[in-house]
């Protein structure tokens, strides 16, 4: 993150640190649902919230880009299918970052 003008820099210090927790817990909280949803085929929440936290991740990793890593579930989603699922049908035509079946 850049410095803002204005800004101390113990405040964007605290920013980073409260964004990085944020992150962390979206990424492991995308990654339940993911199993949920693809393992074991029994979802908890819907696809509306699951895409309401990729979103939310997504702007969180935009403002702080030196917190995204090549793992991060926006940038990786095909590293995330699960490999006993690999060769499914659901993921023949699937397109990064989104849910589709046919």
């Amino acid at each position: 993150m850049t410095p803002e003008p204005g800004k101390p820099d113990s405040l964007m210090q605290r920013e980073r640190a409260s964004a990085r927790t944020q992150i962390e817990d979206l990424r492991s909280q995308i990654a339940e649902h993911d199993y949920r949803y693809y393992v074991l085929d029994r979802p908890t929440i819907s696809d509306a919230e699951y895409d309401g936290l990729m979103r939310e991740l997504r702007a969180l990793e935009q403002r702080f880009p030196e917190l995204v890593t090549p793992s991060s579930p926006p940038n990786a989603w095909a590293a995330r299918v699960p490999r006993c699922c690999a060769g499914r049908a659901p993921f023949a035509h699937a397109v990064a970052g989104q849910r589709v079946f046919h």
